[in-house]
């Protein structure tokens, strides 16, 4: 009986050296399958859902102050180039964010929403946004909103 008992104790050793290759090449290839890390990722061009040529501006958060009263003003802004010219996203993000800031401080005044009254500062922002797009469509971009302008006025810090 010495004989079966040695061969079975063999079995059960390569049986168990089988399972942990089997375990080895099954995590190597989990490893494999695993995405790169986040450094290498942040390297890759960012791959954008829209349509080519197509720049998403979003106005920034900064308040805009008209006598005592502060209002943020918010909208995301899609933008092409009518000409078809590529220019650098960056840019036109810029660009845009210019030209609102421009027309934002012209016409807020102008529309009654220094008041702080948030009805008119809604109204406000559905006229301002017309202009704004109108503005940008005369200056050689098609213009749509992504996220309507929004006018609200912020709360003051009690003291």
């Amino acid at each position: 009986m010495g004989l079966f008992d040695s061969f079975k104790e063999a079995m059960k050793r390569g049986s168990e050296a089988a399972n942990a290759h089997i375990e080895r090449e099954r995590a190597k290839q989990q490893a494999a399958a695993q995405p790169a890390p986040a450094a290498a990722a942040k390297h890759a061009p960012r791959k954008s859902n829209l349509p080519e040529g197509v720049v998403m501006s979003t106005l920034p958060d900064d308040p805009y102050v008209f006598g005592d009263v502060k209002m943020r003003v918010t909208a995301s802004i899609l933008t092409k180039k009518r000409s078809g010219e590529q220019i650098d996203p960056a840019v036109q993000r810029q660009e845009i964010k210019d030209i609102a800031k421009e027309i934002l401080m012209r016409e807020i005044p102008a529309s009654g929403a220094t008041s702080g009254d948030v009805k008119t500062c809604l109204l406000a922002g559905n006229h301002i946004g017309q202009i704004l797009i109108a503005e940008l469509n005369s200056r050689g971009y098609e213009a749509r909103f992504k996220i309507p302008l929004m006018i609200r006025p912020m709360q003051q810090q009690q003291q």
